[in-house]
């Protein structure tokens, strides 16, 4: 599992780090992306959690991982112009 943003899109990490400082709607994709892996990685073998639940935060985490990616794509179009 991940650990952090930089570390699942390491080939963004300068970008990522250039649109956290410019962008808070940005900056708390991040923080929940971050929240769902320690969520995951702390409860995903958890006999006390439905599977409901990891499924779905796991479903939301790929969410997260589409946004972020659409959130970059468009800086990378936008500063090339």
């Amino acid at each position: 599992m991940y650990i952090s943003i930089d570390e699942r899109f390491p080939e963004w990490s300068e970008e990522i780090q250039q649109l956290i400082q410019r962008d808070s709607d940005f900056e708390e994709l991040c923080t929940d992306y971050q929240k769902l892996v320690e969520w995951l990685a702390e409860h995903n073998h958890d006999d006390c959690i439905p599977e409901s639940a990891c499924v779905r935060n796991s479903m939301l985490l790929r969410e997260l991982e589409l946004e972020i990616l659409e959130a970059l794509e468009l800086m990378k179009s936008t500063s090339q112009r």
